[in-house]
């Protein structure tokens, strides 16, 4: 049987409502189906189609995300809503719109494959579990020594020495916030990559002071922001949940600690709650939030059965387009001179780089004067800098020569990671 594929459009937008509600068993979940709805309706065009004679049999979206490889970025294609009318579920289309996906994101020139699910099923179509990031922030009690400290004690309201914290007011801090985004992350690897400008909103929210949404202004102009709301799905037996949005100025850190800490005095009478974010895993960070006296959790999660998973969709691709952040790291470095050729050795493909003169180049297949047998999972740990590419199991069983480990520590080295767009 032979089906045939495309784009959706703006007419699709009903069956692909009327597809989700079936295929997620979604009728008498009110919540789920406004959801559906939402996401059929945004848009319809990031739907990738199978039809059997001119039926719409099943659907995916594919969400584009380019993430930052310090000065340069690769692009993930975010597989999610993968549909299969019920009637026709366990016949085999799920596979069929699976593989089909995989060669059509390498055509249409992504680099990396993401998903949530099912790690049985998606491990047939090459994808890999792969780590999830959060930073999470909890109100309860706290043991001090023999007696207790309760957050309102713990976190009263901060009084800045200097600067002020005040709601947050769209009408006047759009620019800001986009300024500071970009700026927060500029050059972070494993980050979404973001412009530094951004479009005015038409209708600007007026400043609402009941609302968890603040900024930290220092001599007239905002340095930090922080976003806070209520979510479900964070909560915890017995814990309410909230999502956490936060971003500051890298040369006014502290604003961080003084807004999480104005967050948490808002909060401090609604324990036990806990509240999660996306915030990069960097040291400086974390000791800003520790000098205001924040407390904190990182958490890396790995999942065996069912979770975030990875896959290298163009592996030459990927090298083609960090080639100059590579270069750049190896003329910072100690081994600045050394010239030849590595190869990596993934299970879907492999791929080479020349490096000579000081320049990083892609080669084509030939000779390789080092050989890294990865998996998938390992390169874009290595990638991103969630490892550095000498921690990675394969790569320290090799016991390299100091100067071989001396180059990989410096053109994969760990880094202060951005947490959200991979995971």
């Amino acid at each position: 049987m032979s089906y045939d594929f495309r784009m959706g459009n703006a007419d699709d937008s009903q069956n692909l409502f009327e597809l989700m509600v079936d295929a997620y068993d979604m009728e008498g979940k009110p919540d789920r189906v406004e959801a559906a709805r939402g996401w059929t309706s945004a848009h319809p065009e990031h739907y990738l189609i199978m039809e059997e004679e001119g039926n719409m049999i099943g659907a995916l979206h594919v969400g584009d995300t380019w993430i930052q490889v310090g000065r340069c970025a690769v692009l993930k294609g975010d597989v999610g809503h993968v549909a299969i009318p019920s009637a026709r579920q366990g016949r085999g289309l799920g596979t069929e719109l699976m593989r089909y996906t995989g060669s059509w994101m390498r055509e249409q020139g992504y680099h990396l494959g993401r998903l949530g699910g099912m790690i049985h099923f998606y491990s047939r179509f090459g994808y890999e579990p792969f780590p999830r990031r959060f930073v999470v922030f909890e109100l309860y009690d706290f043991t001090g020594g023999a007696g207790l400290i309760t957050p309102v004690e713990a976190y009263p309201e901060p009084e800045p020495d200097a600067g002020i914290l005040r709601p947050f007011d769209e009408a006047r801090d759009w620019q800001a916030i986009a300024r500071l985004r970009h700026a927060f992350d500029a050059g972070r690897s494993g980050a979404s990559r973001v412009p530094a400008e951004a479009t005015q909103p038409a209708n600007p929210a007026p400043p609402n002071p009941e609302a968890l949404r603040f900024v930290y202004e220092l001599d007239g102009e905002p340095v930090g922001f922080v976003f806070a709301q209520e979510n479900a799905h964070e909560a915890r037996p017995g814990q309410e949940g909230y999502s956490l949005d936060l971003c500051c100025d890298p040369e006014h850190l502290e604003a961080a600690g003084l807004l999480m800490r104005l967050v948490l005095s808002r909060l401090a009478h609604r324990p036990p709650l806990r509240m999660v974010s996306r915030l990069p895993f960097d040291e400086s960070l974390a000791e800003a939030l520790e000098t205001t006296g924040v407390g904190f959790e990182l958490i890396e999660r790995r999942s065996a059965v069912a979770g975030n998973q990875i896959l290298v969709v163009n592996l030459r691709g990927i090298l083609s387009e960090i080639a100059p952040e590579l270069q750049d790291r190896l003329a910072a470095s100690l081994v600045a001179d050394w010239s030849g050729v590595i190869e990596f050795a993934l299970p879907s493909e492999s791929a080479w780089l020349r490096i000579e003169d000081g320049r990083v180049n892609v080669a084509d297949e030939g000779p390789a004067d080092l050989t890294l047998k990865l998996t998938q999972a390992q390169f874009v740990r290595a990638l991103f800098g969630i490892r550095g590419a000498g921690e990675l199991p394969p790569v320290v069983a090799m016991d390299l020569p100091p100067r071989e480990r001396a180059l990989l520590d410096a053109l994969f080295p760990r880094t202060a990671t951005g947490s959200g767009p991979w995971g």
